[in-house]
């Protein structure tokens, strides 16, 4: 009875490998097309935008927007396809998490804007060296901050980064709808 049960559960896990291995390698197959569309809409904008009427310019706009949607859909259907299937490595290296912070703001500028948002980031030290991986780090600060800019409808979100006791403090605060009541107290140190 306990060699079927545990027959089972290696079936079961295994199966479950595959299927994430699966979902890896189609996110793959799917993210290059994707990347030669998006880079050719951008160069036919270029050569042709200047010739098109003023009231179809906005499909350009529309096609790159859904094309970005898209990819980055199918990034974190990557990101979870291999953390499921346990490929996912981790690379830890030391950078600058002021500066990284920085790029992943600028990103969102226009995000913002669009929104008539304020966005403003702060540093209170720099170099802010940490030793992370750094593509999963960037990763949740750009979810967190794109969050913030979706969910905020009018005013500002401001981020911050300060040293404290042996690392650092990130904190977004925004003038959105705000955190459900239970999740409020959960922090991370880096």
């Amino acid at each position: 009875e306990r060699e079927k049960l545990e027959i089972a559960l290696k079936e079961a896990k295994q199966g479950e490998r595959v299927k994430a291995l699966f979902m890896a390698n189609m996110s793959h197959e799917i993210r290059t097309p994707l990347n030669a569309i998006l880079g050719f809409i951008e160069l036919i904008e270029g050569s042709t935008r200047h010739l098109i009427p003023d009231s179809e310019k906005e499909y350009f706009d529309v096609v790159r927007k859904s094309g970005n949607r898209l990819m980055q859909t199918v990034h974190e259907i990557l990101d979870i396809s291999q953390i499921e299937a346990g490929t996912y490595h981790m690379k830890s290296e030391t950078f600058d998490l002021c500066l990284l912070i920085n790029e992943i703001v600028k990103e969102c500028k226009l995000l913002a804007y669009k929104k008539n948002l304020t966005l403003e980031y702060h540093c209170d030290e720099t170099p802010a060296l940490v030793h992370a991986d750094h593509y999963g780090l960037a990763q949740a600060i750009r979810n967190i901050t794109e969050n913030a800019i979706k969910y905020t409808e009018q005013g500002e979100i401001i981020i911050s980064l300060q040293h404290k006791n042996e690392g650092f403090v990130l904190s977004v605060r925004d003038t959105g709808i705000g955190i459900a009541e239970e999740y409020r107290d959960r922090k991370s140190v880096v």
